[in-house]
C-alpha cells in the first residue's frame, strides 16, 4: 500500500434484492471494461457520504441514501471506502459508464469485476 494512499468511495446500492453494479468505460485505464461498485473521488472538505450521493447523480442519474460503512479495501494507491446504500428515485443512465445492472448478491461472482472490487464482492458473497 502506497504511504499515503487516494481515498475513494464506492457504494452497495440496494433495491430490494438486488445491487447496483457498473461497468467502466473500454481503454479507461487498465482495468476498463471491468465492472465495479459505483462511486468516485471525494473532493477537498467533502465528506465520503456526500461525495457518494453526488458520484452516484453524476455517474448515474439516481438518487441514494448512504447508510454505513460497509468495508475498507486497501489496494495499489487507493484506499476504497465502501458504503451500504439504499436507491430512492431516478431512472439509471449510464452517463458515466458503458453500462449498468441490478444484479442480485449471488450473482456477482459471474461479473469480471475491478480488482479493488474483487474483495467486496468475496464479502458480500458471505454477508448475503
Amino acid at each position: 500500500m502506497a504511504a499515503n494512499p487516494v481515498p475513494v468511495v464506492a457504494a452497495i446500492i440496494r433495491r430490494g434484492d438486488e445491487i447496483l453494479i457498473a461497468r467502466r468505460y473500454e481503454g479507461d485505464g487498465p482495468e476498463g471494461g471491468k465492472w465495479e461498485f459505483p462511486g468516485g473521488k471525494i473532493e477537498q472538505g467533502e465528506r465520503p457520504a456526500d461525495a457518494l450521493v453526488r458520484e452516484i447523480k453524476e455517474e448515474l442519474g439516481v438518487r441514494i441514501r448512504v447508510n454505513a460503512l460497509y468495508t475498507l479495501v486497501h489496494y495499489d494507491n487507493i484506499l476504497l471506502l465502501v458504503f451500504l446504500a439504499d436507491y430512492v428515485s431516478g431512472k439509471v443512465k449510464n452517463i458515466g459508464c458503458q453500462d449498468s445492472r441490478w444484479v442480485r448478491a449471488d450473482a456477482l461472482k459471474g461479473f469480471d469485476f475491478a480488482n479493488a472490487d474483487l474483495p467486496v464482492v468475496k464479502k458480500l458473497a458471505s454477508d448475503f
